[in-house]
């Protein structure tokens, strides 16, 4: 096996990183409550905290 890089490796691991953490964020959206979703720019639903 051709052996990559350190430089690449990093390059690699860093892409597979953002790709997990946009998908873990796709998932927690898909898992909020439908009225704690806040429309773009409007503060329409707003969180429970508040």
């Amino acid at each position: 096996m051709w052996k990559a890089p350190l430089k690449y490796k990093k390059k690699e691991e860093l892409k597979r990183v953002k790709q997990g953490l946009r998908d873990a964020r796709k998932q927690e959206k898909k898992q909020m409550p439908k009225d704690m979703k806040v429309a773009d720019g409007t503060k329409e639903a707003l969180p429970v905290e508040y």
